[in-house]
């Protein structure tokens, strides 16, 4: 019986491109699609998003053999993303809920509707748009859900204030990597840490200090330099203190 292994070679040859051009099409490292292909790792849900977005995969057939090698084509980019993130939300919900163990490397609960998600904790949506650690990402004006995730019942005081966005970039490195899920709030400054901010109408992910006078914008790369602001500044608009990671592995 083939396995997600065989199915990613598959459709790599069917492309016919080698493993260093289908990872960089997939923008990751080629190690892990060979890892994959050879069974020492499972597929994450960065890579399946990955698929999806570059060669419209349909991510069930990737993961359990279901269904066709590829989902029809959206006219439109921002339905496109929106069919994506939507076929991997529910092809890791139709996977996890299998008899077969399926070799992914998600280990947390993300379901495509508050009715789906398991009762162990509270639960907060996951937003179409992500937060940067790196070039920004563009915050639109309506929030999107594209899923929802169970999180611990302690944050339950931050009720609707909460939410999930994923991380990209590098600028964030070790603490957070591309591929990460933060659960924050948007309740503004609330001591030192890590928040999600808002700059140029983008969103970013950063570790925030003050000092007399002056907000220090972090980033926990040492590659990268901090900066100060004044801190009556209007450039940096602090959206709210990160609570959570659920970390990714390549």
């Amino acid at each position: 019986m083939e396995d997600v292994a065989v199915r990613l070679k598959k459709l790599r040859n069917s492309k016919g491109l080698s493993q260093m051009d289908f990872a960089k099409k997939l923008n990751i490292t080629q190690s892990v699609i060979s890892d994959i292909e050879n069974g020492r790792r499972g597929i994450s849900r960065n890579v399946l998003m990955a698929l999806g977005t570059q060669f419209n995969v349909n991510a069930s057939w990737i993961l359990t053999g279901q269904g066709d090698m590829f989902m029809p084509r959206q006219i439109s980019a921002f339905k496109s993303a929106e069919q994506t993130a939507n076929n991997v939300n529910e092809a890791l919900i139709n996977a996890a809920s299998s008899s077969d163990e399926v070799p992914t490397e998600q280990d947390i609960h993300i379901a495509s509707s508050e009715n789906d998600i398991r009762k162990d904790g509270f639960i907060v949506p996951i937003l179409e748009q992500g937060l940067s650690a790196g070039k920004g990402q563009p915050l639109p004006d309506d929030d999107v859900p594209v899923g929802y995730i169970s999180v611990p019942k302690e944050l339950k005081r931050y009720g609707d204030k909460l939410a999930a966005l994923y991380v990209n970039g590098d600028s964030m490195e070790p603490t957070l990597q591309r591929g990460d899920l933060v659960v924050c709030d948007s309740c503004g400054w609330d001591g030192e840490g890590i928040y999600a901010l808002r700059m140029d109408g983008c969103g970013y992910v950063k570790r925030l200090a003050r000092k007399p006078g002056k907000l220090v914008v972090i980033s926990d790369n040492p590659k990268y330099e901090a900066w100060e602001e004044p801190s009556e500044s209007q450039a940096v608009d602090i959206i709210g203190r990160v609570h959570y990671t659920l970390k990714h592995v390549d």
